[in-house]
Formats: C-alpha cells, structure tokens, sequence
C-alpha cells in the first residue's frame, strides 16, 4: 500500500513523497532533479506523440474543454485560487523561485540584454510613433481609448540602441509582453507590416 502525504506548498495529495512535496514544488524547491536516464526515458515515451499535444494554443479543442471545465467546477476554481493566494503570501517561497529563475537559470535568458540602456529614445519620439501608428496596437489592434491608458513604443529587433523611427512601433501592455517570446518571428512581422505601411512591401 502506498503512503499518502500532502505537498507542503500546494496541499495535493502525493504518493509516497519521501521530500514532503508534490513533483511540481519538489522540481522548483530543488528538491527533485531529473537524471540524464531519467530524461532520455521521457524522450523515447514521447517521441511517437505529435508536439501540439503540449501547447493549448494548437490544440484548440482542448483549451475549450479545460475553459468549460473550470466553469462547471466552480469549487475546484476556487480551491486553486485560494492555493495560489498561500503561495504568493510566502516570501521565503518567492524569493527562492526568484532566485532559481533569474539571471542564466531564466528560460527567456538573451545574455543580458535587459541591463542594457536606451539610445536616443526621447519622450517627443514616443508620442510622434504613438501618432504615426494612429494611438492603435500593431499586434492586436485596440486603440489607447478603448484600453484606458498610454500605448508603449517596442523596439521592433529587440536591440534598445536601435531607436530609428522604422524600428518602433506602438503596442499595449499586454502584447509587449507576448512578442517577447519567439523573437525572430515578431521581429519579422512587424518589420514587413510596417515596410506595408510605408509603401516598400509588397
């Protein structure tokens, strides 16, 4: 028979846990770390399965049933809210997930470019780009009147020192956010709509 214990982070029910954490919190407390045997036998187990199986955004259907799930169990939306509220009350749990997804250690890591300091990028060329790009969003296309605040100016290449006028475009917060993750795709994107705009595409 095996023996139940409860995650100390999250509270889940795990099975014989000798560290006192689920898999999830005993990977991000370091508690568990995946040995190369380990991870080849994850590679030979997935190798026949198509890779859309693991991200929402190409598995439609999916993320339409896990949306209609949580509306019809109200109550497990709200045991995680209220878990989720635990976790971010814990500063000792925090600064331990800081410290283990910062700097080289960060997915998203670019060698350090965000120390990196602007050039020559002036609050009057913020509101002339603003302008040019008629107060909208260039990835979602809401307007600053309809979001409620002031639209940010992104670097279309990612490179801070490059603040000519056909390398900024206005977007809300929330897309400067999201084009932060595949940047070569984002930076070509934009580069051929404003080329559009301009005049010089096709």
């Amino acid at each position: 028979m095996p023996k139940i214990t409860f995650c100390k982070v999250c509270g889940k029910k795990c099975f014989n846990s000798k560290s006192g954490y689920c898999q999830k919190h005993s990977t991000i407390l370091g508690k568990y770390k995946r040995t190369p045997e380990h991870k080849k036998l994850m590679r030979e187990r997935l190798s026949g399965k198509p890779k859309e199986w693991l991200r929402g955004r190409k598995s439609p259907n999916h993320s339409i049933f896990l949306k209609k799930w949580w509306q019809e169990h109200p109550e497990a939306r709200e045991k995680l809210r209220k878990r989720m509220q635990i976790q971010c009350s814990d500063k000792k749990y925090l600064e331990h997930l800081s410290a283990l997804l910062s700097g080289e250690n960060n997915p998203n890591w670019q060698g350090g470019l965000a120390q990196k300091k602007y050039k020559k990028f002036y609050q009057k060329l913020k509101d002339k780009i603003r302008k040019r790009d008629n107060f909208t969003c260039q990835c979602c296309g809401k307007t600053e009147k309809e979001l409620g605040y002031v639209l940010s100016i992104h670097h279309i290449d990612f490179n801070k020192e490059n603040s000519s006028e056909n390398n900024l475009n206005a977007l809300c917060k929330r897309c400067n956010s999201l084009i932060n993750f595949d940047r070569i795709k984002w930076t070509q994107y934009f580069q051929n709509k404003l080329a559009i705009t301009n005049g010089n595409g096709k």
